[in-house]
C-alpha cells in the first residue's frame, strides 16, 4: 500500500544516494494507494523516472517474479504489524533491508538475513542498502534467508500453536 506508514518517500529519497554506485539496478515500488501521485512527483523531482518504477498493484505470479528476480527487498516502514513481504522475500531467497522497528527486527537480523536502518532516515537507509549489496555480504545474507523462512512457514507455525495449546498453565494460575 502506498501510504505514509510504509515510508516509500524515505526510500525514494535514499535511492539517489546509491543510484550511481549501481547503475544497472532499478528500484521497483509495487503497490497502490493514496500517495501514488505524491511518490511519482518525488521520483520526478529527483530525476529518476527511468530508474524508479511504480507499477501499481502486483499480485500472484507477477509478485513472485519480482521477488525472485530482485537483489533484495527494502521495507522502509515507519511502523508495521506483521509484514508478509519480509517472509515472502526470504522464502524466495532474497534478503531484506528494513527499518529498525519492533515487528521487523523480530525477523530481519543484521548481517544474517538482511540489514537494518533507523526509520525516517534516507542516509541510513541508503547505507543499509549499500551494506547489503556488497559482493562479499549479499551471498551471506541470501543464505541466511532460508532458515528464517522455514522457521516461519505454515508447518512451523502450526507446530508452535499445537505446542502452545498442549501446555498446561502453571499451578496456581
Amino acid at each position: 500500500r502506498l501510504v505514509e506508514q510504509k515510508g516509500f518517500d524515505v526510500l525514494i529519497r535514499a535511492f539517489p544516494r546509491i543510484a550511481s554506485d549501481w547503475p544497472d539496478h532499478d528500484l521497483v515500488i509495487a503497490g497502490d494507494g493514496p500517495l501514488r501521485n505524491e511518490l511519482a512527483a518525488l521520483v520526478q523531482q529527483h530525476g529518476l523516472a527511468g530508474r524508479i518504477h511504480l507499477p501499481g498493484t502486483v499480485l500472484g505470479d507477477e509478485k513472485l517474479s519480482l521477488l525472485q528476480n530482485c537483489r533484495l527487498t527494502v521495507v522502509p516502514s515507519r511502523y508495521e504489524g506483521y509484514c508478509n513481504v519480509v517472509l515472502e522475500s526470504m522464502a524466495c531467497g532474497r534478503p531484506v533491508v528494513a527499518t529498525r522497528i519492533p515487528s521487523l527486527t523480530e525477523v530481519v537480523q543484521e548481517g544474517r538475513n538482511g540489514t537494518l536502518a533507523e526509520a525516517d532516515d534516507p542516509a541510513g537507509l541508503a547505507d543499509a542498502v549499500r551494506r547489503a549489496l556488497q559482493p562479499q555480504v549479499l551471498p551471506v545474507l541470501n543464505a541466511g534467508t532460508a532458515p528464517t523462512a522455514s522457521a516461519h512457514d505454515w508447518p512451523a507455525i502450526c507446530q508452535q500453536y499445537l505446542s502452545l495449546y498442549g501446555q498446561r498453565p502453571p499451578s496456581g494460575a
